[in-house]
């Protein structure tokens, strides 16, 4: 995959300029004729593992959630596999979804995923609201939807503003258990109750020092002195 120079154009008033993937319908990472913006990876903790106890591990219907038993979601996956010329074949594969999300089987029995980004189709609107942005205050608005689920996002406009956002669709867990393990599937409790805020998203807008950095790295150095995020109050990274 690699980046490629673009720029769009119409008679409506969309100008922009910058890099985007083939296939991408609006400016990635760019400028339009007031502000622009990049993006750089960040490690958001976005997924959650969860053990099932299952009715029957030959055949499950059901999981055990909230003291009682809760039937699986069932769907099918129909996946065209091309074989020579003319000729193809459909493999079909059956699906289970838990309250939590997909199912998988795997040799220490059946785990369910859960994943921010899950469900949200929304990335590309985000993206064209960035590009049609016209102030700070309607990119911030564009950046609110949270419907790209990571990336840092630096920002600066012609204003003379300059922004970090530390973006994530971080999931709004119970505070206490340890969420790099796998967590017990039948507990309501661990159900995620939705995502944290966009206000609640770590970011630093017109730090003192006068810069940003953003190379893949942590948030919590992004500038210098006491605006930078390490000397303030730990964010939910």
């Amino acid at each position: 995959m690699a980046w490629y120079e673009a720029r769009l154009q119409s008679g409506e008033g969309w100008a922009s300029a910058g890099a985007l993937f083939p296939g991408s319908p609006v400016i990635l990472v760019g400028h339009n004729r007031d502000l622009g913006w990049a993006h750089t990876v960040n490690e958001p903790d976005l997924v959650d593992f969860y053990q099932l106890e299952v009715d029957d591990p030959e055949d499950p219907t059901a999981y055990r959630y909230d003291g009682g038993w809760r039937d699986f979601e069932r769907g099918t996956a129909r996946i065209p596999v091309h074989l020579w010329g003319p000729f193809a074949w459909t493999v079909k594969r059956p699906l289970l979804w838990s309250v939590h999300g997909p199912v998988l089987e795997t040799p220490s029995g059946f785990k369910a995923m859960a994943y921010a980004g899950a469900g949200d189709v929304r990335a590309v609107e985000q993206w064209y609201r960035m590009n049609k942005a016209g102030s700070m205050d309607q990119w911030m608005d564009a950046m609110a939807m949270q419907a790209v689920p990571s990336l840092n996002t630096v920002y600066a406009d012609r204003a003379g503003n300059i922004a970090f956002i530390y973006n994530a669709a971080i999931p709004d867990r119970k505070p206490g258990p340890d969420y790099s393990k796998i967590l017990p599937g039948d507990d309501p409790d661990l159900l995620w109750r939705g995502r944290l805020p966009f206000a609640a998203v770590p970011k630093l807008i017109n730090p003192d020092a006068g810069y940003l950095i953003s190379a893949n790295g942590t948030p919590l150095r992004a500038t210098a002195g006491e605006n930078d995020l390490a000397a303030m109050p730990s964010p939910p990274l």
